[in-house]
């Protein structure tokens, strides 16, 4: 992730925008205990640790498995600091379901190359 953000700064023009959107980190460091509303949100372990995870689903009759690495939010500042950029923007959408609008889904940014 840092050599990806570093290269968007490398490419861009002095005034240009890298924006991303990716799962909130916090969402990616825990699960819900079950499908119900309600269902408590648990975090074993530790929320700081960089990782990574692999999840299976399935949705009209299709598989499909996603490999991903988990950071959390000050690596990603980190990152987007080292390669020189500054954000302008900063947003945290929920969702619309019980569980979904209890905790962040996605973490967006607008970052400028000054």
């Amino acid at each position: 992730m840092q050599l990806a953000v570093a290269e968007a700064s490398r490419v861009l023009a002095p005034g240009g925008h890298f924006c991303a959107c990716v799962t909130h980190p916090f969402r990616d460091a825990g699960a819900f205990e079950s499908p119900e509303p309600g269902a408590r949100f648990v975090v074993e372990g530790t929320y700081f640790d960089e990782g990574s995870y692999e999840l299976t689903t399935h949705r009209d009759g299709l598989t499909f498995t996603f490999a991903s690495r988990t950071y959390p939010l000050e690596s990603y500042a980190r990152a987007l600091e080292s390669a020189g950029l500054l954000v302008e923007a900063l947003r945290e959408p929920v969702g619309e379901s019980d569980r979904d609008s209890r905790m962040p889904e996605f973490l967006m940014w607008r970052a400028v190359k000054p």
